[in-house]
């Protein structure tokens, strides 16, 4: 008899501690999504972009000597602003998360 109050109690706790465990995982799993979407998104825009500029470039001469360095310097930029920016979005939902 002994036992099975004992099972009952633990099982009460364990009930407990797994909301806070779900919280803890679906922050963990949305970190994870953000990071592979945001790679994804990234690698997918940045072959395009790659193979337009390298058009763009090869078009005109004017910007075969210098111009491949301005638009990595212009891409790095908006980079690392969008990547700032998603990170900022990425925060805002994991801090209104509830379950």
């Amino acid at each position: 008899m002994e036992y099975f109050i004992a099972e009952e109690e633990e099982e009460q706790n364990s009930t407990n501690i797994l909301p806070d465990k779900k919280k803890e995982l679906t922050k963990e799993t949305s970190d994870q999504i953000f990071a592979l979407i945001t790679g994804g998104l990234t690698f997918v825009a940045a072959l395009a972009w790659n193979e337009a500029f390298k058009h763009f470039f090869n078009s005109h001469p004017i910007f075969k000597a210098r111009g491949i360095w301005v638009y990595a310097i212009i891409v790095t930029i908006i980079a690392v602003a969008l990547i700032i920016g998603f990170g900022f979005i990425n925060r805002k939902i994991k801090d209104n998360i509830t379950i």
